[in-house]
Parts: structure tokens; C-alpha cells; sequence
């Protein structure tokens, strides 16, 4: 029997033992991707559907005189308004969120509005404020949900409140 005279030998005899060894397993299969989810994989939730009210909303009005009672102690003013000032169309938009709250705005009769504020059930509640600094009336429209359509009431006045107005509104959904 010969010997090995390398100091390296016996590294190497088992390096070739090892991959001897290692050729011959068998290769690996990897099993075919499948088209059916597995058991483990999550199921997908379905989205929550959105509140009826989110989106934009649009409608027209036609503000008329608001009769304000001319009794004792009223101001005089208020019974010398013929309903001809301020009187007449305007739009009205309003934007809902999925909180429900309200950002509009509206033009027409009654000038330039601003609309703030929020949906409560199936009640739509708004503050309206002059929308420029040349707009003078400011109130509030106050509506209900019937149906597809928010039916609405809207009031407002003059800065000095002696010009009264008063319409009401069908907004409808507005396409996205």
C-alpha cells in the first residue's frame, strides 16, 4: 500500500467523497404551481360599500320672498319688501365625504355661497356664508334623503337682514 506523502491528502480524499456523494441524489422536484388557492392562503374581504350620501350632489332653486311676521316690535323695513331683490335661480353643489361631511358652494339669485357642513342619518344639515366679498346673504339649508334625491330647504338673508329669501332644492347625485 502506497502512502500519501501530501500534508493535504486526507482534505482531499474526503472533499471527493463528499461530492461523490452529493451527485448522486436525486435532483429536487419542485411541485407545478396550481391554479386553486390553497387552504393557507387568506381570503380577499369585501370592500365595505360607502355611505349613500358620499359624493357630489347638484340641484337648482328659485328663491322667493320670505314673509317675515310684521307685528309689534318687527322691523318696518320687513313689510316694504316686495320680494323683487334677490329673487330668482341658482345652483347649488354640494361635495359629501364618506365622514359626511359638506363642502358646496352655489350661485345665482342670492349671489355667491359657500356651503359647510354635515350629513346625519338621512339628514343633510349646511350653513351658507357669502362666497365673495362682494355676496352679502348668508343662512342654511336643512334637508332629508327620500329616495335617490336629498330634498332640501334652503333660507337666507341679507347681512343687514332686511332682505329675506327662501327656496327649496332637489339635489341630485352628481356622475363622478
Amino acid at each position: 500500500m502506497t502512502r500519501l506523502s501530501s500534508p493535504w491528502a486526507p482534505q482531499c480524499l474526503c472533499l471527493a467523497a463528499l461530492a461523490l456523494v452529493a451527485c448522486k441524489k436525486e435532483p429536487v422536484q419542485q411541485a407545478a404551481p396550481s391554479a386553486a388557492p390553497s387552504a393557507a392562503a387568506p381570503v380577499a374581504s369585501a370592500v365595505p360599500a360607502k355611505p349613500w350620501f358620499v359624493g357630489a350632489w347638484g340641484g337648482e332653486y328659485s328663491a322667493t320672498l320670505f314673509k317675515v311676521e310684521s307685528g309689534p316690535g318687527a322691523v318696518k323695513d320687513w313689510a316694504k319688501d316686495d320680494g323683487a331683490k334677490a329673487s330668482g335661480p341658482g345652483k347649488l353643489i354640494l361635495r359629501i365625504s364618506e365622514e359626511g361631511a359638506i363642502d358646496g358652494e352655489g350661485d345665482g339669485s342670492l349671489g355667491s355661497l359657500k356651503a359647510t357642513g354635515q350629513v346625519d342619518g338621512d339628514t343633510v344639515r349646511a350653513t351658507l356664508r357669502p362666497g365673495s366679498a362682494d355676496a352679502s346673504f348668508s343662512g342654511f339649508l336643512l334637508g332629508a334623503r327620500e329616495g335617490d334625491v336629498i330634498k332640501a330647504r334652503l333660507q337666507a338673508s341679507s347681512g343687514d337682514s332686511l332682505t329675506v329669501r327662501q327656496a327649496t332644492v332637489e339635489l341630485k347625485k352628481q356622475p363622478p
